[in-house]
Parts: C-alpha cells; structure tokens; sequence
C-alpha cells in the first residue's frame, strides 16, 4: 500500500492511533488528498497530511486505481479541453484514478491532482500473488531478483508475455511468473458500478390521459417530445422517482442525445464510432494497419474523424448518417470486435462501449447486446449511468436542479457544455408546454 494515496469522501477525523478513543490530531476536509504509508488493520489507514501522520478510518476514504495513458496528454486544473493545463505526460505514464466526471476522470499525475479524458486512460489487470514470488527485472529465469513477494500482494498486471507477467504500480514494477498469481478480474478500463437494478414492474407507455396530443403542423422538436414520451414515459416516470428527478428531464436529455430514438429506420441501435478511441483501444498497438483507415485530428480529438475500408479508396467523412456510422463500425469490428464496441456510444442515451462497467455490465458485448435488442435496456442503462456509485451523484443533483448546463459538462465534457444544455432546456421547455396544451 505504501506508495499511494486517498482521498476523504467527507470531514474525517485523522486520529493519534488506531480507535475512536485516541486524540483528533486534525480534521481533513472532504476531498483532501493525502499519502498512505500503511494499513492498521483491516478499518485504518496510517497516512500522512503535509508534516502530520495519523490514522483515520478506511470506510471514509476513496481508493484509487492504477491507470497509465493511452497517448500523450495534458492534465488540466478542472474538466475541459480548454482550461488550465496542470502538467504534460508522456504516453505510458502511470497515474492514480479516483472518480469519473462527465467523460473526465480524477486523477493524481506525478504527484499533481488535476482531469484528463476517461478515453486516454488504460487499466491493468488485477491479480494476487498465491505464494512467495520473485519478481525480477526481465522475463526470465536469469533475471536479477528485485524483490520477494509474499502472497497475498495485490498486483497490477499490464502485459503478459508467454508465462511471465509484467506488473507496474507506483511502488515496484518488473516480471513475475504467471503460474503463482491469480487474476482477480479481467481489464475493463472503465469505472466499475453495481449491477443493473431490477426493472420496475410498470407499463413502458404511461397512462393514456398522460399521453402527449400534437397539435397540427408539429415542429420537429415536439414529435420527437411527444413520440418518446407516449412510447416510453411510463418506465421513465417511475425511474426518474427513484432518483428524485423530473421525468421531463429524462425527456429532454435523450431527445437532445439521440432525437428520442433508440433505433434507426433500419431497426438497428443508433451509434457513433469514436475513431480517437479506437486509437486508444487497439490503433496505437497497431499503429501501421489503423493509419491506413482512420484518421483524426491530434489538437482536437474528437474532430477530423476520416476513414476508409482500403487504401485504394479516397477517405471517407465520418458521422454523415447511422449507415455510415454502421460501415465504419464493422469495418473496425473486422480488425478488433471489443475494442470497435468500446469505441461507439449506444442507443438513445449515447453512452460510451467503455462505460460498461458503471452501467453493471460484465463485458462491453453484454451491454451491446442487450442496447441492440431492448430500448427498455437502454433507458435504463441511462439511469443507471446517471446515478453513478454513488447516490450523491454530481449528474443527479445537477437534473434535480434543473442545472442543464453543469448536467451537459458532467454527462459531455465541458466542451460544448453551454451548446448541450440550452438544447436540453429547449427540449424540457417544450415537453412541458405540449403536456400544459
């Protein structure tokens, strides 16, 4: 453990020993970041604050995870692609993972806190030493010894090579051999969350004196209103309940994501491939064939996304309609299934491949299998995704607030997050003048 940080998830008070009848030596506001020398036990942490050491109690503290970037990036001070930049890293660079906020995570950078995009980020495998291991500076018998691991050590495996493992966390790094490890879960890359809560036993369509009733010559916005309302509002009304939240706010943000659509006219789920992504998750590894079909511009991520299916064609502009969308997506799921899956977002919600886990997914297929067969399955993938770990959801407390804009930065980025939420406003504007007429 030493090596690491955490975080306070509220004021904690940080103690002289390791009970609640030992002295407050300070109390640490909610979010201070501070080094972890050691655990006490299986409840405290040893942990140090600028000159003070002291223990303060696990349940209270966020626990990172290892990551390393995908791609050479700037670490900025808030989320945003346009604001401060906090350091520079080089592509492979290790760092620690606390949370995730509007397709930005939390993290801690040569010792810097500060945001990076949640695409330019990799995850390891974890694992756990099941006896006394060496671990040596290559990948071979002959290899000098660095270090004996005792079993139980947590490890953060980043490639296997034959029998041998190479693990790298901000404390050690070198090769283990694979038969004395156990891998606890397989790479997901993505911010973990709980299963999928149940589906309420209600009706998909609400109650017909709720239905919507266009009037004649309906603008473009008001069918898409009324259309998902009258097909869906019955499921979103008793989801938005659990949350605390305005179904009209449900409403408004799928219309603004995906027209109110889960499908094309073709029947199949509405997507959008990410080229920058599929960089990240399989092009960077395969750096020669992914410049040969696919482009993007480097300054600004995601814009300038081009491709082609073979070198003799000219490149094709990408996100002109769901078929082009659909042709590029199975050409990169000809060169990489999963990692083409982890590059779309999905559905009406247009939730990232790579967000499979925070939806309760066991693997990114899952969720695209159940997103191409269920708009029920959708719909609440996105509450689910709204919720977040957490019921002090950042994403929640903005709807209930009826705060489109801090809505949009957390669920989009910062980017376009003024553009994002005058659209949902309109859109929540305008299910609540067809539901008054």
């Amino acid at each position: 453990m030493t090596g690491w940080m955490g975080k306070s998830t509220t004021d904690l008070n940080m103690r002289a020993g390791t009970g609640l009848d030992y002295p407050v030596i300070t109390v640490l506001a909610e979010g201070t970041l501070f080094d972890i020398l050691d655990e006490a036990g299986s409840n405290w942490l040893h942990i140090r604050v600028g000159e003070q050491e002291g223990y303060v109690y696990r349940s209270y503290v966020q626990m990172p995870r290892a990551g390393k970037t995908a791609t050479a990036i700037a670490v900025r001070n808030t989320p945003g692609e346009t604001l401060p930049i906090v350091t520079a890293l080089y592509e492979d660079t290790q760092l620690l993972v606390f949370g995730e906020e509007g397709g930005w995570y939390e993290v801690v950078a040569l010792g810097m806190p500060g945001y990076v995009p949640v695409e330019a980020i990799l995850f390891p495998k974890i694992g756990k030493t099941t006896d006394y291991v060496n671990l040596r500076a290559g990948s071979s018998l002959e290899a000098k010894v660095l270090e004996v691991l005792p079993p139980g050590t947590q490890v953060h495996i980043w490639q296997s090579q034959g029998e041998w493992m190479y693990i790298a966390d901000t404390v050690r790094s070198g090769h283990i051999h694979s038969t004395y490890v156990q891998v606890l879960e397989t790479p997901t890359g993505e911010q973990g969350g709980e299963k999928p809560r149940p589906l309420p036993a209600v009706p998909e369509e609400p109650p017909e004196a709720e239905k919507i009733r266009l009037g004649p010559n309906p603008t473009y916005i008001e069918r898409q209103v009324a259309d998902l309302w009258n097909r869906m509002g019955g499921l979103l009304k008793a989801l938005a309940a659990q949350l605390g939240i305005d179904p009209a706010t449900a409403v408004a943000v799928l219309t603004v994501e995906s027209g109110g659509r889960a499908f094309d006219a073709a029947g199949r789920l509405i997507i959008r491939f990410e080229n920058h992504v599929f960089y990240d998750r399989w092009g960077k590894d395969n750096l020669s064939i992914y410049q040969q079909h696919f482009q993007f511009n480097a300054g600004q991520r995601w814009t300038g996304h081009v491709w082609r299916p073979s070198v003799y064609e000219s490149w094709r502009t990408c996100h002109t309609g769901q078929d082009e969308e659909w042709r590029v997506f199975e050409f990169a799921r000809s060169l990489d299934d999963t990692a083409a899956k982890l590059s779309i977002s999905m559905g009406g919600a247009q939730i990232m491949g790579f967000n499979y886990a925070a939806l309760g997914y066991d693997s990114v297929q899952q969720m695209f299998d159940a997103f191409s067969t269920s708009e029920r399955a959708q719909i609440i993938g996105f509450f689910n995704f709204v919720r977040g770990r957490t019921a002090e959801s950042k994403r929640i407390a903005a709807l209930q607030a009826l705060d489109f804009v801090a809505f949009a930065q957390l669920y989009n980025g910062a980017g376009q997050a003024a553009q994002y939420g005058a659209a949902i406003q309109s859109a929540y504007d305008t299910y609540y003048r067809l539901r008054r007429g």
